[in-house]
């Protein structure tokens, strides 16, 4: 079966600085979107690639989502629309007209009218957590409410199931993972930074590819290719641990693989 092949986006604007290269302006994510079509793959949402790959039919289709729900995602929109495209928004539902206070860069996010528009625009709207904490270190009581209550926000908000999770920062254990199995969620995507922490729910560890301003047509195409091979490797090792001996937890936080 074909491994499903997601990338990953955050701000859609030209911002500087930007020192992880977050940001991706919106003529270049044109160019990009247009190059995927070109190759003959359809932008879809997670859960549509997630249900196509259940199916043995998720050949030909790219998962694109857009990490933290950035006021700019707008724009973007407007550019899937025009191609016939998909998408996933993965929204921090606790700071609906905030900033990414996590990072310090100050970059606007969607208030609760604005998360609603994009739901009503066909966009699918899934959970990135209430705050964007590293969710391994995390004690039990807020990783269940971060994952749990983030949902029950989005659920209310938008009056319909919320079915997707992306875990902040690509940082994700055993302990989470099982918290996001326990929240009922049907699909999460981490950062495509090598195996799983975990083998026990492949629907709920699905890696995502960075697509940065500097991807054209070679480098994505390089990029989907790569992420097959990944995956054909992986398929034959089992997972590694991230804990050291010590037991305390390792983000595996990557500044080109960071959601």
């Amino acid at each position: 079966m074909t491994a499903p092949f997601a990338l990953m986006y955050h701000s859609v604007a030209r911002r500087s600085p930007d020192p992880e290269g977050l940001c991706v302006p919106p003529d270049t994510l044109a160019r990009q979107l247009d190059a995927l079509q070109r190759r003959g793959l359809r932008g879809v949402s997670t859960g549509e690639l997630m249900a196509a790959h259940r199916a043995g039919s998720a050949r030909g289709l790219v998962g694109l989502t857009f990490d933290d729900g950035y006021t700019d995602f707008l724009d973007a929109a407007e550019l899937l629309a025009e191609r016939g495209f998909g998408a996933t928004l993965y929204v921090v539902a606790g700071r609906f007209g905030g900033t990414n206070d996590w990072d310090g860069n100050g970059w606007p996010l969607l208030t609760a009218s604005g998360v609603r528009e994009v739901d009503a625009l066909g966009v699918e709207v899934a959970s990135h957590t209430l705050t964007h904490p590293h969710l391994p270190r995390c004690p039990p009581a807020r990783l269940r409410a971060e994952v749990t209550d983030s949902r029950a926000v989005l659920e209310d908000l938008l009056g319909h199931e919320v079915p997707g999770f992306a875990y902040p920062f690509g940082d994700e254990d055993p302990a989470v993972v099982a918290a996001v199995a326990d929240a009922g969620y049907r699909d999460a995507v981490r950062a495509d930074t090598g195996a799983p922490s975990t083998p026990d729910f492949p629907d709920l560890t699905v890696p995502r590819s960075y697509a940065g301003p500097g991807d054209g047509p070679v480098r994505l195409a390089a990029k989907h290719l790569r992420h097959h091979l990944h995956a054909r490797v992986h398929a034959r090792r089992p997972a590694p641990s991230r804990r050291p001996a010590g037991g305390r937890d390792v983000p595996h936080r990557s500044p080109r693989s960071r959601p």
